[in-house]
């Protein structure tokens, strides 16, 4: 047969005009007052272009005209297990570990709920989407929270479309994102202690009598350092250099029970006057004494979706409550990196700086590919002198040796439970 013309075909012996279009597509263009003529142009392109064509149908006329196309392919059976076996090859192993969990967390109870409804993925709409957000917003879940599932979920039928598994074209998942004030009205801030919250929180007699390590420096390093939860609880003896000038703490990933939030977490801080001067270095020493390198809270157990922080932030969420009683709603173990941060602010510190203390992205083009970081001694220059709190250090001080007896009787503990149960990944 020869060659077509891409552009268009005149097929003389009907008098009519076709227009070859994008790749199984063919537009036939006829009089729409001549029904007759939409049946004679598809046994045209039959005589035309049979060869080529597996199928012809008559579609709805459209501006004016008929349009006939082959009808698409059926989506490829796939069972949840490769999909989601797929999704991880080629998109989950790419996120953070706790990212990651989210996200199969999310996969995993879209699936159940499509399951439940008798809902295959291949035959999954807009409208089917609509009435899962219903079920979640019913259930207590925020709009904030809906869109980070609906972004999770569309990544998700992303890779079932590119498998076949799911029909070309816009996913079901357009249109339904809360917008910014929608969002904005639900999502939940954590408060910043007040001076007056602080003296209470660390009023010796109360604060200087907790009993185990983790309830003492958890607290008082989110405080100083701006340390997210977790920073603070998976922190090893090797991220304090206590011999270089400022003595630095390091927050990184090495091993496989450390994570940093973002690549920007990832950063080197000078260590606060004030720690050093509760016995921060001592209390590292007791730990080196009794259980070699490691954790510098070596009794914590480790969890894969939270990482160490789950004991410390609920030991700190019951002292809040014993010592703020009510006036303690709105605040978390976190809301000592916020009060540092809005401190920061407060007294005029740049947002530079701030960010690269607090682990933060700086959207700008000038800091982020034309200079480098600041260095530890310029860090500590210029925000130190604004991190002070109405906190009464002396009476505070760390005694060495003081945690040592707890250290031994948690690493037993711990012992005694991992007998039972393996310890995690790098928790040696």
């Amino acid at each position: 047969m020869a060659k077509l013309d891409p552009s268009l075909v005149r097929l003389s012996h009907y008098g009519l005009t076709v227009t070859v279009g994008p790749p199984l597509k063919v537009h036939l263009r006829t009089d729409p007052s001549k029904p007759e003529d939409a049946r004679l142009g598809v046994e045209a392109l039959k005589e035309v272009l049979g060869p080529h064509l597996a199928r012809l149908e008559v579609g709805e006329p459209a501006n004016g005209g008929t349009s006939a196309a082959p009808t698409p392919a059926a989506p490829t059976a796939l069972s949840e297990r490769d999909l989601l076996a797929h999704w991880m090859s080629v998109k989950g192993q790419l996120l953070a570990t706790k990212s990651r969990m989210d996200y199969q967390a999310i996969h995993r109870r879209v699936l159940d709920y499509l399951r439940a409804q008798k809902v295959p993925v291949a035959r999954l709409a807009k409208p089917h989407l609509a009435l899962y957000r219903s079920h979640c917003l019913a259930q207590g879940m925020t709009p904030k929270t809906w869109n980070k599932h609906l972004v999770a979920i569309g990544g998700l039928l992303k890779v079932a479309q590119e498998l076949g598994a799911m029909p070309a074209g816009p996913l079901p998942t357009q249109g339904l994102l809360f917008g910014k004030q929608s969002v904005r009205k639900s999502s939940t801030s954590w408060g910043a202690f007040t001076d007056e919250q602080l003296a209470l929180v660390f009023d010796p007699d109360h604060f200087g009598a907790l009993a185990k390590p983790h309830e003492f420096w958890v607290p008082l390093l989110c405080l100083h350092e701006a340390l997210r939860a977790n920073e603070a609880c998976q922190t090893k003896l090797r991220d304090f250099d206590f011999e270089a000038t400022p003595p630095r703490l390091w927050v990184r990933a090495l091993d496989a029970d450390q994570r940093v939030k973002t690549e920007e977490s990832e950063r080197v801080l000078p260590i606060h006057p004030a720690l050093l001067e509760l016995g921060l270095e001592q209390y590292v020493a007791d730990v080196r004494a009794v259980a070699g390198e490691g954790l510098l809270f070596p009794y914590l157990r480790f969890d894969q979706a939270n990482g160490y922080q789950d004991v410390p932030s609920e030991a700190f969420s019951r002292y809040l409550t014993r010592r703020l009683g009510e006036a303690r709603e709105g605040l978390v173990l976190h809301s000592m990196r916020k009060t540092a941060n809005n401190l920061l602010k407060q007294r005029g510190v740049s947002e530079e700086l701030r960010c690269q203390f607090l682990g933060h992205r700086h959207e700008s083009l000038n800091s982020t590919v034309y200079a480098n970081p600041f260095g530890a001694q310029h860090l500590a220059e210029q925000i130190f002198p604004h991190l002070a709190f109405p906190i009464d250090y002396g009476r505070l001080r760390y005694e060495p040796g003081r945690f040592v007896g707890v250290l031994r009787r948690e690493l037993r503990r711990r012992e005694k439970h991992s007998a039972r149960r393996p310890p995690a990944a790098g928790q040696a």
